[in-house]
């Protein structure tokens, strides 16, 4: 109670207003690893934020953002091919053993990762020299050869390449002695 001038008791009356605090609800949408940036901050978790905010009246605004992460897909792939064989994948071809790693669009807009861990096995050469007298003849795996050159005999070895064996055949001239008689 208040007392006016002249003593008497004095009545006021106050009408407070309370303005309400404006609250939005958003939601945002991202890939794992790529940030979200919102008011200053930088978000890579899934989850709820709540930022506050000074609204046009005065009051306080608060903004709840709900941040939802989806999935990076990645597969891993383990191949091996030959060293005469590259390894075809997505249109590239490749002859060296070590890790490649592709992206693609996900059917959830995110990237999808294929990594390859690429062997390239070892194709085995060999070369086989040989010599014999003109005339004569040499066998290899089943085959008769009598005339000088090069050939080349493939095999399957035990990883699954290529075994090539290569026999250099040299002919030898006959040496012709003369006797006296």
């Amino acid at each position: 109670m208040l007392v006016s001038e002249n003593g008497c008791d004095s009545t006021v009356f106050l009408f407070l207003e309370v303005l309400p605090v404006p609250t939005t609800h958003e939601e945002a949408v991202i890939c794992d690893g790529i940030p979200f940036y919102y008011a200053g901050d930088t978000l890579t978790e899934a989850g709820e934020y709540e930022f506050v905010f000074t609204s046009e009246n005065g009051c306080d605004s608060i903004v709840v953002l709900t941040l939802n992460v989806l999935p990076v897909v990645s597969t891993s792939l383990e191949a091996e091919t030959c060293a005469n064989e590259p390894y075809e994948y997505d249109g590239e071809s490749i002859d060296q053993s070590g890790t490649y790693e592709f992206r693609f669009d996900g059917s959830n807009g995110c990237d999808s990762i294929v990594v390859l861990h690429l062997t390239v096995l070892p194709v085995a050469e060999t070369t086989l020299p040989v010599s014999i007298c003109t005339g004569e003849s040499y066998e290899y795996n089943g085959e008769t050869l009598s005339a000088g050159g090069s050939y080349e005999f493939v095999f399957t070895a035990e990883n699954g390449c290529d075994s090539v064996v290569t026999v250099e055949l040299t002919l030898l001239p006959l040496s012709v002695s003369e006797k006296e008689v």
